[in-house]
């Protein structure tokens, strides 16, 4: 198995953090699977169980993918998503900070909130930053607000520790910034007095233990409306130290959602006592077999000897693999669109092409294909 390389900060404590609420349920010892500490359960769970729950993380940023961060709360993470939206208020809008233009809310009581809880330490740096566009990619923003935190004290010794213990990949380089990485550095030394060496690894920290924001999404204008389709609003990325001691698997037992403010964990199958959470890094928009083992490598460091990639199933290719990006496949088979969401005629000639193909329903996104047709067809 490959390893992730250990922090060099304080170790992680071996006891369940105070913020994290899991009923007794959950151990912390040594990963079965990659160096470094795991989590495991006590407990038989079943599938959908919760297993914990965080509330208000305090690292929770709103994509920059498509401007993202203008149609979503930087609060309570309403958002809307094309045709999709994360609350049943059809009638939201978002309006930007007056000083940094960068954090919008959807209501005076959500920026009040946001205020208190994280933007009062961030706003000012955002509002005097100079180092362009890149401000507004998620990453850079955590980047921001946990320094912010830090040096105005709000983040506690504890969980800073638990930050600083947790692995890192130096060598990563987000395509994004990978030339700005000192202007970062430099910018952030105004902000924090930390040395840059701890600002560029505490930027790799973040990179390395980011998890994406997943939100249950409602459709508008459907006759199923307010009920969940079941699909999955990409929101942004957060880092909780706890959650990402989870480590990888393609085939993760867990998955984690964003209900409200609250980070949780589910699991995706029954998931006996005594056994590792898992869950899958990788973003359901890339399913490939290759391009999954490449971006796990490059990201991670990590080799996956997982049931997946020790036995791969069949994919599309060519042409009709191009053609299917336009749906993101969530783990627990949702659905969200790249573009705008294709018509019912679209969906079954979808389908049947990969019919065509020779690919059953066991291949992905064959079942979710199945059930976006039948919420085309009550819509």
């Amino acid at each position: 198995m490959a390893s992730q390389n250990a922090g060099s900060g304080a170790q992680v404590k071996r006891s369940i953090p105070a913020r994290v609420q899991c009923s007794g349920s959950l151990e912390m010892k040594e990963s079965s699977m990659y160096s470094g500490i795991g989590i495991y359960t006590a407990k038989d769970i079943e599938e959908n169980e919760l297993i914990f729950s965080i509330k208000n993380p305090v690292l929770a940023v709103i994509t920059n993918v498509e401007d993202g961060y203008k149609t979503a709360c930087d609060n309570c993470f309403a958002a809307l998503f094309k045709e999709l939206r994360t609350v049943t208020n059809p009638q939201l809008a978002f309006k930007a900070c007056s000083a940094c233009k960068i954090a919008h809310y959807c209501s005076k009581q959500c920026q009040k909130a946001a205020w208190k809880h994280h933007h009062k330490h961030e706003c000012q740096t955002y509002a005097t930053s100079d180092i362009g566009d890149i401000i507004y990619v998620a990453p850079i923003r955590l980047l921001v607000r946990m320094l912010c935190l830090y040096t105005s004290n709000t983040i506690p010794k504890d969980l800073w520790n638990e930050f600083l213990s947790l692995p890192s990949e130096k060598k990563y380089r987000i395509e994004e910034s990978r030339n700005a990485i000192k202007e970062i550095a430099q910018f952030m030394s105004g902000v924090t007095n930390l040395p840059q060496s701890l600002v560029v690894e505490t930027f790799s920290t973040v990179i390395h233990n980011q998890r994406d924001i997943y939100l249950p999404t409602l459709r508008l204008h459907s006759k199923t409306d307010p009920l969940a389709t079941g699909t999955m609003g990409f929101m942004g990325d957060c880092i909780d130290p706890f959650a990402s001691l989870i480590k990888h698997s393609c085939d993760g037992n867990t998955w984690l959602v964003f209900e409200g403010t609250e980070l949780r964990c589910r699991a995706m199958r029954r998931i006996q006592a005594g056994t590792e959470l898992t869950m899958s890094y990788i973003r359901p928009s890339t399913p490939s077999f290759i391009e999954r083992r490449e971006k796990l490598r490059q990201t991670w460091n990590i080799d996956c000897k997982c049931s997946l990639c020790q036995y791969p199933s069949p994919e599309p290719l060519g042409d009709l693999k191009k053609q299917l990006t336009r749906y993101n496949t969530h783990p627990k088979e949702g659905i969200t669109f790249t573009n705008q969401q294709p018509t019912l005629d679209e969906i079954q000639k979808d389908i049947e092409q990969m019919k065509a193909a020779g690919f059953g329903a066991a291949t992905l996104p064959m079942l979710a294909l199945h059930r976006l047709a039948l919420w085309a067809h009550l819509s």
